[in-house]
């Protein structure tokens, strides 16, 4: 890395210490001039860009350098315009590879010369993806809490009057004798069975089991589920890419349950057949060696994630209501419940993954499970 032009000499002192201190700071860096020539890209930025060796950025346009991400460029170029620039705000990098979002913290420098002059902008970045999804998860959990207090409560309310109602419907079913009035009450009974069906998968939802972690074979996991959501489906096309990405350290009978909730919610998208896509691989992760509380001892994270997507052809999700596809309870089909796509959320967020959805009204909409992946170490 060797900076160019007046920034570049105003930067770097006369043994290269400076220099030095740039290329291996932990912070990512980024400066520009004002002709948006890059002069400084050092190693921690390469790494959160995906950018490879730094030769072939210095000294061409940001704008070059930067394709992948235009908002990125437009922040560095329009740094010159702005008189107070922005300090630990942050920003979503968009046009990254397939399957791996980042979000980073970020300060916007300006640079002067030795005569005050207006030289450049520096541009300090730190990824903070996982610190989001962190948060994220802890927000879930949060929730979790709140909503399990308060489902006891009101099963035990409600279930008292139901089973009061039940017998006595019952009872009536058993002595009436006009059809008009039995109806009504097999009615009665059939609301009765429903109301008891919510209770009994809200309380399955917020109960918190401990997960029975063993190593499994995801492949053979998602065919099984898969095979037995679609029986009955033969008007469902499937593409089923998998990978070999060893043993992977989960509760399967949660996990297939998660995935058989997303898999059927699919299925139901496409009420006139279509095509479901699934697949399995694995994308780069900067949490290695990180361990939640809940796993054992003895395992070590690696530095990478499995990620199961499973895209349709349905009739996709509005954009007002995406947003509420893991809210509890909530549903726009007639005689859903609300909680499966609840209950898969929380699964995978008890497996220290992110659940995460992208839609197109019209076009259909794509699930990924973004898991992270554990190898066994002796303990």
């Amino acid at each position: 890395m060797v900076p160019q032009g007046p920034v570049g000499r105003a930067m770097i002192s006369r043994d290269g210490f400076a220099l030095k201190v740039l290329k291996h700071m932990k912070s990512a860096l980024v400066v520009i001039d004002r002709e948006g020539s890059v002069l400084v890209l050092n190693r921690s930025a390469r790494k959160i860009l995906s950018l490879g060796n730094e030769d072939i950025a210095i000294g061409k346009s940001c704008r070059d350098v930067f394709a992948a991400y235009p908002y990125l460029s437009d922040l560095l170029m329009t740094s010159f315009d702005i008189h107070t620039l922005p300090d630990r705000a942050e920003l979503e990098l968009k046009g990254r590879p397939a399957g791996d979002r980042k979000v980073v913290g970020y300060t916007l420098s300006p640079v002067y010369g030795d005569d005050g002059e207006r030289l450049g902008t520096a541009l300090f970045f730190k990824d903070l993806t996982e610190v989001e999804r962190q948060e994220t998860k802890e927000r879930i959990r949060d929730r979790l809490v709140s909503l399990g207090e308060m489902a006891a409560w009101l099963a035990h309310e409600i279930r008292n009057p139901l089973a009061a109602i039940e017998v006595s419907a019952g009872l009536l079913l058993k002595d009436e004798k006009d059809p008009s009035r039995t109806e009504s009450v097999r009615d009665i009974l059939s609301e009765v069975k429903r109301l008891n069906t919510i209770i009994t998968q809200t309380l399955d939802f917020v109960r918190s089991r401990p997960l029975n972690l063993q190593y499994c074979d995801l492949n053979a996991v998602l065919t099984d589920t898969l095979n037995e959501c679609l029986q009955g489906r033969n008007d469902i096309e499937i593409s089923l890419t998998l990978n070999d990405i060893g043993p992977v350290l989960l509760d399967t009978p949660q996990i297939s349950h998660a995935l058989g909730n997303i898999i059927v919610n699919s299925c139901e998208a496409m009420p006139d057949g279509g095509t479901l896509s699934v697949s399995i691989y694995t994308v780069p992760s900067e949490a290695g060696g990180q361990v939640p509380e809940t796993f054992t001892n003895h395992v070590v994270r690696e530095m990478e994630n499995i990620v199961v997507e499973i895209a349709d052809t349905g009739v996709g999700i509005p954009e007002d209501v995406i947003g509420k596809v893991f809210t509890p309870f909530f549903t726009t089909k007639n005689g859903g419940t609300g909680i499966g796509m609840s209950l898969a959320q929380k699964v995978v967020t008890e497996h220290w993954g992110i659940l995460d959805i992208e839609s197109a009204y019209g076009k259909g909409t794509k699930f990924k499970v973004i898991l992270p992946k554990f190898t066994s170490v002796e303990g």
